[in-house]
């Protein structure tokens, strides 16, 4: 196992890699006949893949999609999980630090934690300390002569502020390249809309960081104020992305894609005094929107 703290972090063929796993995975959960083929390409069924494991699932903000996919996944795959949803249940509350909380659970032989954090960087510097301790830890086992078989568990970016979120990218491109087989493509040379907050959405940053891997064209839309940091163009351009910004014209950026990735703005990154209600009615979605393009949508 390894970290998952950000897409940067991950080459195209990593990448692949943990999609065709993801693949497989999905298949042998809804296709039983694909069970034995499943245990033969990995060695063991899906039920088995986590056994023996401890996950913790610590979250320092709110979720309810993260939080119990993550804690469903992992007692899919026969690992054990526990933890807490918000810092309300902790000794956070009582002034502990994270880094002591982190380090308990390290300590307690947890083989990885899942983490949300309304701050930036957070995953990585957590990596860093229980890198610290596990070694401090190792040392102390050491001089003292006694035994230790613990390791410093992995870190999984759950979010993190308005920085990353990994692992939904990664359920994205998922969902994506699905999409795009289905209709006779792939992930490579697509065109993509990214729409409405394109400044604080920590969806959009993942994206935007593989996009190079792909050779996508990128479609921006958004409401005034959040369209994507100059910074991120920046990389864009560094990395040879071509992208087109059709500023609050959000039916023109769809037309012009093969999928539309709409971001919903969420109350707490959008930033204080901005008008929430006008900035989701202006990037809303809905039957009229699809009747614009020509395209037909049973399900609005």
């Amino acid at each position: 196992m390894r970290d998952v703290i950000s897409m940067r972090d991950f080459s195209k063929k990593e990448i692949l890699t943990v999609l065709d796993l993801a693949d497989d995975v999905k298949r042998s959960i809804h296709d039983p006949t694909s069970h034995s083929d499943f245990k033969k390409k990995y060695g063991m069924d899906l039920e088995h893949l986590l056994e023996n494991n401890l996950i913790a699932s610590l979250f320092l903000e709110n979720s309810t999609r993260t939080h119990y996919s993550f804690n469903t996944a992992v007692q899919k795959a026969g690992g054990k999980v526990q933890g807490f949803p918000t810092p309300d249940y902790t000794s956070l509350k009582k002034g502990e630090t994270w880094a002591h909380t982190v380090a308990m659970f390290a300590g307690w032989g947890y083989h990885g934690i899942v983490m949300r954090s309304t701050i930036e960087g957070l995953p990585r510097w957590t990596k860093e300390i229980l890198q610290l301790t596990h070694h401090h830890l190792q040392r102390q086992n050491t001089e003292l002569g006694l035994p230790s078989t613990y390791h410093a568990p992995i870190v999984i970016n759950g979010g993190d502020g308005r920085n990353q979120h990994p692992t939904q990218c990664f359920l994205d491109l998922f969902t994506m390249r699905e999409i795009a087989r289905a209709n006779g493509k792939d992930l490579d040379g697509l065109d993509l809309a990214l729409m409405n907050d394109l400044k604080y959405g920590r969806t959009i940053a993942s994206l935007l960081s593989v996009a190079h891997h792909f050779d996508w064209r990128i479609h921006f839309a958004h409401p005034q104020r959040f369209g994507p940091q100059p910074s991120r163009l920046e990389d864009l351009a560094r990395r040879g992305v071509r992208y087109t910004d059709h500023e609050e014209k959000f039916k023109e950026a769809m037309a012009a894609s093969f999928i539309a990735y709409h971001s919903r703005p969420q109350k707490e990154r959008v930033g204080k005094g901005e008008d929430l209600i006008s900035i989701k009615e202006l990037g809303q979605i809905n039957a009229a929107t699809y009747q614009a393009l020509g395209i037909n949508a049973p399900y609005l």
